[in-house]
């Protein structure tokens, strides 16, 4: 949903790097290839941000991080939190805000 959005903003599609949230984003909560949450990869961004792919390529296994804050090309200043199982805060989170992250119990 992020990277949706920088393209509603700026009218480019950019990749962002999966890898820098699995490297780095320890320290709010995530546990790299073993899973997280996207609200602790949201305040991991909001903190440092994040790098694009082709800065930061996926390797598919959990590295040491080697974020460059040189090499950020975006962040956030805060993100929403809907109800769990409410769809008309969901619906009106996506007419408001814009594109969003969900996660599915499966």
């Amino acid at each position: 949903s992020l990277e949706s959005m920088y393209f509603l903003k700026y009218g480019t599609l950019k990749s962002m790097s999966e890898q820098n949230l699995v490297d780095c984003s320890w320290c709010c909560g995530n546990q790299g290839c073993n899973g997280g949450w996207p609200y602790q990869a949201y305040d991991y961004i909001i903190k440092n941000g994040i790098e694009g792919e082709s800065d930061y390529p996926y390797t598919a296994q959990d590295d040491t991080c080697t974020y460059d804050a040189s090499q950020s090309f975006t962040s956030i200043s805060s993100y929403v939190e809907t109800p769990s199982g409410d769809e008309i805060a969901l619906q009106e989170a996506v007419q408001n805000e814009g594109p969003v992250s969900v996660c599915i119990d499966a």
